[in-house]
């Protein structure tokens, strides 16, 4: 029979003879914590490494004499089994540990999520749990390597459960998945184990106690550092409280230097002699030109001030000629007023006269996704990305339009590589009305989809369903 060791908890060793030593019965500090970075280490390591961190002021001979007392001292209680040396390299002998069992069970349960098996994620975690529950005893260690093990370990404990959370969430347990979602957080009270709380009590039908939990995060936050929530956690929240009411989506800002230029221009032209004048946003369908002109005319009255000419933003247009031109010229001077033309063709030259023509082009990369983060409230991840630029073809209006239509039809889910299209089986029999997001009324953009951070599509759907 294997050697084995825990120190997560308890510390205790087992011998290959089956016989058990408590662990502490080790005679110095200094022994404990080096047998402690041993098993955090993955495999074999410089003794001048351990030198380093357990007796950093001593010099090489004496620092390296201290290592060899140290060593000693553990093959002595433990056994000489519990090290392995090789050279000027040191390692953990042949001892299975618990620290090594919870960065394997760590590591099995990422790939289970990535791979959207949430019966093996819980599972696992269930055993990391059992077996591997509590944090790395430090003993009054003094060094600091040893501390920065203990947090490393918490960590992935607090990970995994978040996961676990999300997995049981997904499975329909919601009293499992809210049992590791206060586990979590009382390992660490942070934004991802206070969404894990609210699916979990939501899914639960508990709703005061979903608005409870974000209270208490927004105090928090606003305590410490002076801030809200981030959108994630704030879209969570609108979803709990506006469960079952129609969303309702408003356009994204875009093109916002253009903007800027045509407010200017709008200003100019209703401070000049004329008091009156038209800017004809040239752009082609999906452009966003007309979005352009709303937002440009507001700027244009709410920073600028106003002047003696109203602005005023006419329907999109196909064509227009020069009689037409001339009509909106003279019903601009007569009303005193800066129009602003959204206009889908090329203006000549006849037509232009003295307008100011503005063209309303392409996104760039860099400009389409910001729009698509503005849009999505996150980022979005590389697969959607990529399918949206070919799309949009770089068009903000047809960006806008397209991102808005997938979020009504519940298209769009939280994966752990940002927004993307909701992976479909368990939620493929939710009608429309049930599907993620439409519970929701966009803060800002017209994407709510996230039910906690780390949350897939499948356990987005369940909350509208569970809350019917």
């Amino acid at each position: 029979m294997p050697a084995r060791l825990n120190l997560l908890g308890t510390m205790v060793f087992e011998r290959q003879d089956g016989v058990v030593v408590d662990a502490g019965a080790v005679p110095t500090v200094k022994a404990l914590d080096l047998l402690r970075l041993l098993v955090g280490a993955r495999g074999w390591t410089c003794a001048d490494h351990y030198v380093g961190q357990l007796w950093p002021a001593a010099d090489t001979g004496r620092g390296r004499g201290s290592l060899r007392t140290a060593m000693a001292q553990l093959r002595k209680v433990l056994g000489p089994e519990v090290l392995s040396r090789s050279g000027d390299l040191i390692a953990l002998g042949e001892v299975g540990s618990d620290v090594g069992r919870l960065r394997e069970l760590s590591e099995q349960a990422d790939h289970a999520w990535h791979s959207g098996q949430c019966l093996e994620v819980v599972t696992l975690v269930r055993e990391a749990m059992e077996t591997c529950g509590g944090d790395l005893v430090v003993s009054g260690s003094s060094c600091d390597a040893v501390y920065e093990l203990r947090d490393e370990l918490r960590g992935l404990r607090h990970r995994m459960l978040l996961d676990g959370a999300a997995a049981a969430a997904r499975l329909g347990w919601m009293r499992e998945s809210l049992e590791m979602a206060h586990l979590a957080d009382g390992l660490g009270r942070t934004e991802a184990s206070a969404r894990a709380l609210m699916v979990a009590h939501s899914g639960l039908g508990e709703t005061r106690l979903a608005i409870d939990t974000f209270e208490r995060l927004r105090e928090q936050l606003a305590d410490d550092y002076g801030v809200q929530p981030s959108p994630r956690s704030r879209a969570l929240y609108l979803q709990v409280v506006t469960a079952g009411e129609q969303q309702r989506c408003t356009p994204a800002e875009h093109h916002a230097d253009l903007v800027e230029e045509v407010a200017r221009v709008i200003r100019f032209l209703g401070a000049g002699p004329a008091a009156s004048g038209i800017v004809w946003l040239l752009g082609e369908p999906g452009s966003g030109r007309g979005t352009v002109a709303r937002q440009a005319a507001r700027l244009a009255e709410s920073a600028f001030g106003r002047t003696s000419a109203a602005v005023e933003v006419l329907p999109e247009i196909v064509d227009v000629d020069a009689l037409e031109a001339q009509r909106l010229r003279r019903e601009a001077r007569e009303d005193q007023c800066v129009l602003v033309v959204p206009i889908r063709s090329e203006i000549n030259d006849a037509v232009r006269g003295g307008d100011v023509v503005v063209e309303v082009g392409r996104l760039g990369r860099v400009e389409f996704r910001a729009l698509l983060s503005q849009l999505l409230q996150d980022r979005a991840a590389p697969p959607l990305e990529a399918r949206l630029w070919t799309t949009s073809g770089g068009l903000a209006g047809r960006l806008c339009r397209t991102v808005r239509r997938l979020v009504q039809d519940g298209e769009l889910a939280w994966t752990p590589d940002g927004v993307d299209v909701a992976v479909r089986g368990a939620t493929r029999r939710l009608t429309r009305r049930q599907r993620v997001g439409t519970g929701v009324r966009a803060m800002f953009a017209p994407v709510l989809v996230d039910l906690g951070g780390f949350l897939s599509s499948a356990e987005s759907a369940l909350l509208p369903v569970l809350a019917a």
